[in-house]
């Protein structure tokens, strides 16, 4: 089956990667073929974060060398935790549950949404934030409107994709539109996710997407740039063949994990001799999956059920690969200081 893509290239939907690929790649295609125990015989679902090179005709998946010298250069490196601004404003905040292979979007859609609620906090207007963001619009703009095309064989996209499609189409929040002739968006729905992800989001909600879009994107490739991003209030998506606890340590540390191609968010940064030494990983499509101790920095249980802090010897690898971002409401990405909202978690 094939269908013509951007341009009229003709792109074939099939799982398997194309040939001049990486082994990296081949070996997330092989894994994502393998029949599950867990799901009768079927193919396995790891989340699905799609790797860019199998969905071409896309470019590499970086988003732009854009630089960030007013973050690298401050020398203070201090341990910080994003989500007590999130529950500063959304106090029943809860992890929720994909209902397909969208985990690109629920990284993303938790990335805007801290994101959204620090901006908010920093111009001292609380009384501006309405509703978090809707991630099935997310999830379709990366997969149709960006790549195309409906399919790849399989459920799944990859982030520098959603950073594309929050810049250019923009985005949708958990709001009933239908006072503007629209639809109701405040529940999720795993069914609007699939069919979205085949035929996009429709026609008539796209100019209201528009009305909020991001401005600026970064490839974050090492974990001294996600550390400075994370001071100044900037989370980043976490996505490839990525790492996530199941048990933490009396530190909070992840001491079992799951592997596999999944998209999260890192919400958090602690550092040792100057140098990011772990960053929380927050999986909140996939809630209620982490037990154990939190450690010594303090957060809600709802928050502690979803995630873990995972040590950056495997944050870093994932960060080289390329397909980890930030974006910015402006352009560029400024250096600034944090209300002063749970800072006290740290001792």
């Amino acid at each position: 089956m094939a269908k013509t893509g951007p341009g009229g290239i003709e792109t074939k939907l099939t799982m398997a990667p194309p040939k001049e690929t990486s082994s990296f790649v081949k070996k997330i295609y092989e894994k994502a073929q393998k029949p599950s125990a867990k799901s009768g015989g079927q193919i396995a679902n790891f989340g699905l974060w799609y790797p860019p090179e199998g969905v071409k005709p896309q470019p590499h998946m970086r988003i732009g060398e854009i630089a960030v010298p007013d973050i690298m250069a401050r020398d203070e490196k201090k341990d910080t935790a994003l989500w007590p601004y999130l529950f500063q404003l959304v106090p029943g905040w809860m992890w929720g549950n994909q209902g397909t292979g969208d985990c690109v979007s629920w990284g993303w859609k938790h990335m805007l949404d801290i994101l959204m609620i620090i901006e908010i906090l920093l111009r001292g207007k609380p009384e501006m934030f309405k509703a978090l963001i809707r991630q099935e619009a997310a999830y379709a703009f990366a997969r149709v409107e960006i790549n195309g095309r409906p399919d790849y064989g399989g459920p799944g996209t990859y982030s520098a994709a959603a950073f594309k499609g929050a810049k250019q189409f923009g985005t949708l929040h958990e709001l009933d539109y239908s006072d503007r002739g629209g639809l109701d968006l405040r529940k999720y729905s795993g069914q609007r996710a699939r069919t979205w992800g085949r035929t996009g989001v429709p026609d008539h909600m796209e100019p209201i997407a528009k009305e909020h879009r991001v401005k600026e994107g970064v490839t974050v490739t090492s974990s001294e740039m996600a550390g400075a991003l994370i001071q100044n209030g900037y989370p980043l998506t976490y996505c490839g063949h990525t790492y996530w606890g199941r048990t933490r340590n009396s530190d909070g540390i992840a001491t079992r994990h799951s592997s596999g191609a999944h998209c999260m968010t890192i919400t958090g940064v602690r550092y040792k001799n100057d140098r990011p030494w772990c960053f929380f990983v927050a999986n909140t499509g996939h809630g209620n999956h982490c037990s154990g101790p939190k450690g010594p920095i303090d957060m809600p249980d709802v928050y502690a059920q979803q995630g873990a802090w995972v040590e950056n010897r495997r944050i870093e690898p994932v960060l080289r690969r390329g397909d980890c971002h930030s974006v910015s409401v402006y352009e560029g990405f400024k250096a600034r200081e944090l209300p002063d909202i749970g800072s006290h978690i740290f001792g």
